[in-house]
């Protein structure tokens, strides 16, 4: 038969309970109004017993010890902080801090002022609601894949007066996850550990991939007294499809689907399994806290920019948009081409961006025309690429991302100022004639065609006075000048590098550079012919002209 143990303790002094022999009690219960002192360095050994505090518990310098084989729970409306606590559980799961049915809100709060010792195979705390504080002086000794803290709710293990600590967390029983926080400013920070990486990093989907499958939320009492340096901690079985331990870092969430990874905070995982990841120079928003996540591109920050020009080729004056021919007749590649095109190198991430069908379905002012190749380049020196992306541009100018509708992005690089050049395989390319502040959020967009030095040196093709100015093209030979004659001239390339030779030779439905009109047939005579194009269009029937890109 079990009972429960009550304990009348008042400023009297102790009231010794009534033991009776063979019984087995479940439960020590301070009752309201009354005060349970642990005298000195006393140790109270408590056997597959809960602890209920209603009342005033004083822990002394003693020693609350958990043993046996059964699930305990620290129960009561009273906050109960121990001195010693020890968990000594051998068997599985194991002591639990608050179960479900009982309401209270808030929850009071419990820890430790000493020391928190796992011992035995398996004795896990389940936070609920609850917040575990560890006190200023205290220490948690034994933790491991077996014994640790599972932040199963919304409560959070807090270290008091925090210099540097390892929180021996985990979302769930089978899932050991510590961070390692160090700071100095002595201030209270609390941790708890997330079962997945949620989009907006407390609410939305959980990612798919390119992440490890946990996440860390991170409060602090108070705000930017000094950075936080950040070690995380996880198992190879928490990595995700697609994350890349050789390029990933801690990152932040942002909100919005947004996270803060960039710059010298991307590297290479550390260990053989477990593995760690660190992060210095962490400083929290002004509500003092944060969601943290160890993750590839998918959380590197994202420097958001759109563009607006014409290509000439593809210009119709007469609709005030350009052509879709080349996605009409399907031509356009699901694979950008501009990674086998000679003349154009990706640099960082770029390369090997793809479009759907459906987004090359898609009519009216908004279907893609063709591939572009977006160049974001130093602010502090035009002429170094820094990253690079193949992008698309649609009828009405607009220069977009593969999903053909948001700004291009590029991941990895902080917000700051950057030059933005646009290229394509047979134009002349252009750049912004300054730098432009770039950001996650809003994105910037940038029309080329309003004025002709939008363009570094002016170098555009009029269109217009309605459609203003746009790429000049003719660029068969996809290098930095246009030209019908001379050295390493597009006439020349067009009639003998495409066509052998032949003025009368045609090829349909090709995605060619020496289709300079972008309609998807290459020709040198006969109607909508390349040579005309470039002899009468871009050159204004001067076969001695030559407009050259600057070099940017």
């Amino acid at each position: 038969m079990k009972k429960i143990l009550i304990l009348f303790i008042t400023a009297l002094g102790l009231m010794p309970p009534v033991w009776g022999q063979g019984i087995k009690y479940d439960r020590v219960s301070i009752l309201p109004s009354t005060h349970f002192v642990v005298a000195g360095n006393t140790h109270l050994v408590l056997v597959d017993m809960d602890f209920e505090n209603n009342g005033v518990f004083d822990p002394g310098q003693g020693t609350v010890h958990f043993t046996g084989a059964d699930n305990d729970s620290l129960l009561g409306a009273s906050g109960t902080t121990f001195y010693n606590l020890v968990l000594d559980k051998s068997v599985s799961p194991n002591f639990f801090w608050i179960p479900p049915e009982l309401p209270i809100a808030p929850p009071p709060p419990c820890g430790f002022g000493n020391q928190l010792t796992f011992q035995g195979a398996g004795s896990k705390i389940m936070l609920g609601s609850r917040d575990l504080v560890a006190g200023p002086g205290a220490s948690i000794v034994g933790a491991n894949p077996q014994n640790f803290i599972v932040t199963a709710g919304t409560g959070r293990l807090v270290k008091e007066t925090l210099s540097s600590f390892t929180f021996p967390v985990g979302s769930e029983a089978g899932s050991y996850t510590p961070l390692l926080v160090t700071q100095n400013a002595q201030q209270s920070v609390g941790v708890r550990c997330l079962p997945h990486v949620l989009a907006n990093g407390l609410t939305g989907n959980p990612l798919t991939g390119g992440v490890v499958d946990v996440s860390w939320a991170i409060t602090q009492d108070q705000v930017a007294l000094a950075p936080l340096s950040l070690i995380a901690q996880w198992n190879a079985a928490d990595e995700l499809p697609g994350f890349d331990g050789k390029d990933c870092g801690v990152s932040r969430s942002l909100g919005n689907a947004d996270w803060d990874l960039a710059g010298a905070n991307i590297g290479e995982k550390s260990g053989q399994g477990p593995f760690t990841m660190a992060r210095t120079g962490v400083v929290l928003p002004p509500n003092g806290s944060g969601t943290f996540a160890v993750g590839s591109e998918v959380l590197m920050y994202p420097l958001r920019v759109g563009a607006k020009t014409w290509l000439q080729g593809a210009f119709n004056a007469g609709t005030g948009n350009m052509n879709d021919n080349l996605r009409t007749q399907q031509l356009i590649p699901q694979l950008e081409p501009y990674s086998e095109i000679q003349g154009f190198t990706h640099v960082g991430r770029g390369g090997g961006e793809t479009v759907s069908n459906d987004v090359l379905g898609i009519s009216g002012p908004q279907a893609v025309v063709d591939w572009m190749f977006v160049e974001l380049r130093s602010g502090a020196n035009s002429s170094t690429v820094l990253e690079t992306r193949s992008a698309l541009i649609r009828r009405d100018g607009q220069v977009v991302d593969v999903d053909g509708v948001s700004p291009v992005t590029f991941r990895g690089r902080e917000a700051g100022d950057y030059y933005i050049a646009l290229r394509h395989r047979n134009h002349l390319g252009v750049r912004s004639f300054s730098t432009l502040s770039l950001a996650n959020d809003p994105a910037l967009i940038f029309d080329f065609t309003t004025e002709q030095y939008n363009a570094y040196q002016g170098v555009q093709a009029f269109l217009g006075p309605n459609a203003g100015w746009g790429m000049f093209g003719g660029n068969a030979n996809s290098n930095f000048d246009v030209k019908y004659s001379g050295p390493g001239n597009d006439q020349n390339y067009l009639l003998n590098g495409c066509l052998g030779g032949n003025k009368q030779g045609v090829l349909n439905n090709v995605y060619n550079t020496c289709d300079l009109n972008l309609n998807g047939s290459v020709r040198y005579s006969g109607p909508l012919n390349d040579q005309n194009f470039l002899l009468n269009t871009v050159l204004n029937g001067d076969k001695t002209k030559v407009i050259t890109q600057p070099n940017f």
